[in-house]
């Protein structure tokens, strides 16, 4: 068994509020009762280890919790990009609020103590993510995390000569993948470009065009993603540019698909993902095609219809509408809906990643002792036993989940397709790159 799938035993952790969940185990045959115990425990452990006092937290509830933690809190920063003309997420910082919020007030805390979330809002420059770092040194935060930020190696800059460690939910550049005391637990583009080379190949792919959004960062992520198709023996690859404000792909696509690939992956902005999709199958091209996780959006998918019928897309967590019955993915609705006022046919895009990001940082923090530090968090979060990622497989933050990306703790992805309009699972499980 690959190390990275190693399973947690939370039993320590467990609370009230999942009691019943143990106590279905032992009715069931032993391979179903080995099967649902590691994902009850895990329930057991997200929901023991989390907890917030977050003042800014936008919900829908605010009545009280079933097991409420107490004590001193723990001071965790959450830097994120909104309102910025590059680009506005506030749905991480939602789903960030919520996960935090619903933990705390039902979970009993990390080993009892509540986390008080410090959220600083930047418009994208780096000097607004420079003045957030401050804030945050200023406010004595044991650990920093980002939603996502363009300029986040100037917020880095400021975090690191302070000796705060920094979680990268969406590591995206630079720092983000190599930084000092910097922590990734999902591989994000580099990770997922991986990933998705290895089912390619796995599937017989031997051709295949990428278009992608000419700026720096998208020529970036094409030249990482060449590398790994051809790590995996994909050497037929033509890479072809489109502008990141096109509003028509016709020629682009027509351009990429000339030469009849076996794939064409699309390495580009989310909301243009739908129209991208049209083209193609407009344009009758029958190869497969590939999307990164942020295509894999409701909107997308209604503004392509038919055409995303057979696309692939790369997932770096469960999701809703593929894994609805995992426990954990059932915790995670439960609790944006409760605490967020959002409901599951909404819970998709970026969401999943900020609230799981948080969850698994407070397992990680669990690990720190009861008085966690900036030493102590740090030294937990490079324990070469890791945790288990909340929606996830196994974080282990060692250096190794990816070859050249020092940062990242997991880069395991699954492969999700629609299939008469549903999504399915097109993976057997997890991929490691």
């Amino acid at each position: 068994m690959h190390p990275r799938y190693r399973r947690t035993h939370w039993a320590q952790y467990g609370t009230p509020a999942f009691s019943s969940l143990t106590s279905e185990l032992e009715s069931e045959p032993s391979m179903a009762k080995s099967t649902r115990t590691l994902a009850s425990l895990s329930i057991l452990a997200a929901a023991a280890v989390l907890a917030t006092a977050c003042g800014s937290s936008s919900s829908a509830d605010d009545g009280p919790g079933s097991n409420p933690a107490s004590g001193d809190p723990i001071k965790v920063g959450y830097i994120n990009q909104e309102q910025a003309p590059s680009g506005s997420f506030p749905d991480l910082r939602i789903a960030a609020e919520a996960a935090v919020k619903y933990v705390n007030r039902d979970g009993g805390g990390v080993n009892g103590r509540p986390i008080e979330l410090h959220t600083c809002i930047t418009n994208g420059s780096p000097e607004a993510s420079q003045g957030c770092a401050n804030e945050l040194v200023r406010a004595g935060v044991v650990v920093a995390m980002t939603g996502l930020d363009f300029s986040g190696p100037a917020a880095y800059e400021v975090l690191n000569a302070a000796g705060i460690p920094y979680v990268a939910s969406n590591p995206i550049q630079g720092t983000d993948y190599n930084g000092e005391n910097v922590f990734a637990f999902v591989g994000s583009s580099a990770g997922q470009y991986a990933a998705q080379a290895a089912f390619l190949a796995r599937d017989g792919v031997k051709s295949v065009s990428v278009v992608v959004n000419d700026t720096p960062s998208g020529q970036q992520g094409a030249n990482l993603f060449k590398a790994a198709l051809t790590k995996n023996g994909i050497t037929d690859v033509t890479v072809v540019p489109e502008s990141p404000t096109a509003t028509d792909f016709t020629s682009v696509v027509t351009a990429a698909t000339r030469n009849n690939p076996d794939a064409l992956s699309v390495l580009f902005v989310a909301p243009t993902c739908g129209q991208i999709m049209q083209a193609a199958r407009s344009l009758g091209y029958e190869g497969k095609l590939a999307f990164s996780s942020g295509c894999l959006d409701p909107n997308v998918l209604a503004s392509a219809g038919n055409a995303a019928e057979g696309a692939y897309f790369a997932q770096e967590l469960l999701t809703p509408a593929v894994h609805g019955d995992d426990p954990q993915v059932q915790l995670y609705l439960d609790a944006l809906d409760r605490y967020a006022g959002i409901s599951s046919d909404q819970a998709g895009g970026r969401s999943p990643v900020g609230f799981s990001s948080v969850m698994t940082l407070a397992a990680f923090l669990a690990k720190a002792g009861d008085n966690p530090t900036t030493a102590t968090v740090s030294s937990a979060l490079r324990s070469a036993d890791g945790v288990e990622g909340f929606m996830d497989s196994p974080v282990v933050c060692d250096g190794t989940a990816l070859a050249g990306f020092s940062t990242i703790c997991n880069a395991t992805v699954r492969m999700v397709t629609v299939d008469n309009g549903k999504q399915v699972e097109a993976s057997d499980g997890w991929i490691v790159p």
